[in-house]
């Protein structure tokens, strides 16, 4: 197990990590990130993202990402911010 709150896989699609599920070391981050409309994404969600907004756009809506993945430090600034 992963430090003292829980998340013992990070690297689990179906993991939530945040301040009450967290995991060390802080610098940890996905092997599989690849971009999406220069956001990045675990390869599999990249891979559905991409299906839902080919799908959207033949139907003629669409949409944008707005957030992705954030690593700590990303976390961290933002926050600050």
């Amino acid at each position: 197990r992963s430090g003292d709150c829980g998340v013992a896989d990070p690297s689990a699609l179906s993991v939530v990590i945040n301040k009450k599920h967290c995991f060390a070391p802080l610098s940890w981050q996905p092997n599989d990130l690849t971009e999406v409309d220069g956001y990045p994404l675990r390869a599999e969600a990249a891979t559905q993202m991409r299906a839902m907004m080919d799908a959207a756009a033949a139907a003629g809506a669409g949409f944008a990402i707005s957030s992705s993945y954030r690593s700590y430090a990303n976390q961290v600034a933002t926050y600050d911010y």
